[in-house]
């Protein structure tokens, strides 16, 4: 996997959650430090992962995936705020599986320095399970309104109309600081400003396309992803408590509740499961909104604590 050993290494998933069952296969997590001489030359590796289970099907409880994450790449997901890194930030002590002083006195000890109440990559994924099963007419309502006003505006790409365009529940606008573009997100679904018109009309048109069949399956309790609908609602849970405190806490007290959904004990009309992981994101919204956190964590505080790990190798290392 690696030609250094990882600084950290943790059980994941499933057992992480406490949503595991007797199927549930080995999910294991980790972080790495590139050498010197990778640094040097901008080898560094995003991540290194391997599988025993096969490519194209679905895992067994044999089988083990394993994902372990230059040090240089994990601080850029936990700035972003993505929630496999703050799953990994805040893994408590009897899920780790090895460890080192750079992980044990460097970086979990600063955890609460490098979170922020930016929740955006949390609630994107919320919103689009939420919106890929439950369907509202209010959501078809702000596609149409969308495309009505792309067709009837002029201009060639989203960035020319971007201004005109309206603000709802179901469609937000804000500046992406990775692409560095303007985005509109319409039902979970994204648009940067680059993008020519007639390409965004015809995917909002698609959309309003499949809602019919989607809407009419979810009715039927039909091909529902319940264990993708079950991570919708374990991240809103997660979102929720490191907006009110600060922390993340595993397994998650929802973890029964959570796994109801994974196997798919409920029925998603007739329980309402898309109107409570609705009223679940606007609770982590004004919990956002509330929220003493900054909003995000400064750049230099990451590359601080960078170079404080490598400060704790020996100049004897092999580069």
């Amino acid at each position: 996997m690696n030609n250094n050993p990882p600084i950290v290494k943790m059980k994941f998933g499933s057992v992480l959650y406490g949503t595991n069952t007797p199927e549930s296969d080995t999910d294991i997590k980790g972080i790495f430090l590139p050498t010197y001489r990778d640094c040097l030359l901008n080898r560094i590796s995003k991540c290194r992962s391997e599988s025993t289970g096969p490519k194209h099907a679905k895992n067994t409880n044999a089988d083990t995936d394993e994902a372990y994450y230059s040090l240089q790449y994990f601080m850029q997901l936990l700035r972003e705020g993505q929630v496999v890194a703050l799953d990994m930030l805040f893994c408590p002590p009897d899920k780790i599986i090895s460890n080192s002083t750079i992980w044990s006195e460097l970086i979990y000890p600063a955890r609460h320095s490098l979170i922020g109440r930016n929740m955006r990559a949390f609630m994107g994924y919320c919103r689009t399970q939420t919106h890929k099963y439950g369907v509202k007419g209010s959501r078809i309502a702000a596609i149409r309104h969308i495309l009505e006003l792309v067709d009837s505006k002029e201009g060639t790409k989203l960035n020319d109309i971007y201004e005109e365009l309206p603000e709802t529940e179901h469609v937000l606008k804000y500046f992406d600081p990775i692409s560095k573009q303007n985005t509109l997100e319409v039902c979970g679904r994204k648009f940067q400003g680059m993008i020519p018109l007639q390409e965004m009309a015809g995917c909002l048109k698609r959309i309003l396309e499949n809602y019919g069949h989607r809407a009419k399956q979810a009715e039927q309790n039909k091909n529902i992803d319940w264990k993708a609908v079950s991570h919708a609602f374990r991240v809103c849970y997660e979102a929720l408590e490191l907006l009110t405190t600060g922390n993340i806490t595993f397994p998650l007290k929802q973890a029964e509740f959570l796994k109801q959904i994974k196997q798919g004990k409920l029925h998603y009309s007739k329980d309402g499961v898309p109107d409570k992981l609705d009223a679940l994101i606007a609770e982590v919204q004004d919990a956002a909104s509330l929220s003493t956190l900054p909003e995000q964590a400064e750049q230099s505080v990451f590359d601080e604590l960078i170079l404080s790990c490598y400060s704790t190798i020996t100049t004897t290392r092999t580069i």
